[in-house]
Order: C-alpha cells, then structure tokens, then sequence
C-alpha cells in the first residue's frame, strides 16, 4: 500500500502540538496508548513556550509519558503527606481541575497488576514540584528538569 502526502504528513506513533497558548500545561497519551489515537491527532501537547525555562522540564516530562513512564508522585510508596483539600483548591485555581482530575493526576494510584514498578524516585523528572503549602508537615520537592539515574535505569529495563 503506498502512503498520500496527506496520510504520510502524520506517520509517526508520537506527534506533538506546540500550544500557542502557553498556559504551562502538557500532556501525552502513555506509551502505546498513542498507537490508539487517530492519525491525524497529536499524541502529546506541549503548552509551555520554548523560550519558558520550564519548556525544557515539561518536554522531556512529556517524552517520559511518551515512553510509558507513570507520574513519580504517583507511586504507590511515595508516602507524599499531602494536604489534599489545600491540593485541590490549587489545581482548580490553577488549572481548572476537578477533584477528579486531582485525584487522577495527582495523588497515589493503587498498585495495578498491568503496570511494571520500580522504586520510588524522588529525584525523577516524571515528579510535580510540590510545595510545603499542599504537605502536612515539613515535605517539599522540587523539580528536577533532568532524566534521573533511576528514570535511565528503569528506561533500560523497559527497553532492553
């Protein structure tokens, strides 16, 4: 079978939208999840512009997804003290979210048969910032914009 301009415009399994609205948001669809989305749709948005010093973070966050790495916070022995009502009205400030959206993206997801874990990462560029604000006692991260030795290791053993 032999592609058009048109289909070969749009062959590749990730296809990124660089938003012009610049909000600092991105999202991807998570590994193979991409292969689901209609070819002529992106698979991730970055929504950061590239002169932002957070492009860099959120891009290479986003590649992660692309690659099937879960969120860092998200990790079922994260152990994140979370000051959940103070999280909730961040995100929906912020970024308009629900408590579901929250719930979703944010706090820990119960351990599941289908996914592949490693130890947690504290350091992992796959981890939101977080802010004493939003923990109950003293527990803060920053962001790390850079791949971290456990995210390469846990790439490799995905990836052999």
């Amino acid at each position: 079978m032999e592609l058009s301009d048109n289909d070969m415009e749009y062959e590749g399994d990730i296809r990124v939208y660089l938003s012009h609205h610049y909000d600092g948001t991105g999202r991807s669809e998570i590994g193979t999840d991409a292969l689901a989305v209609q070819a002529h749709s992106p698979t991730m948005l970055l929504g950061t512009s590239y002169s932002s010093p957070r492009f860099e973070f959120t891009a290479i966050h986003e590649f992660g997804h692309a690659l099937g790495l879960m969120h860092a916070h998200q990790h079922p022995e994260a152990n994140i003290p979370w000051d959940k009502e103070k999280t909730y009205e961040l995100y929906r400030q912020k970024f308009g979210w629900s408590r579901a959206q929250v719930d979703l993206n944010v706090f820990p997801l119960p351990r599941d048969a289908s996914r592949t874990y490693a130890a947690y990462d504290r350091h992992s560029v796959m981890h939101y910032e977080i802010s004493n604000e939003y923990t109950l006692g003293d527990w803060k991260q920053t962001e790390n914009p850079h791949i971290s030795a456990a995210d390469i290791a846990f790439i490799r053993r995905i990836y052999p």
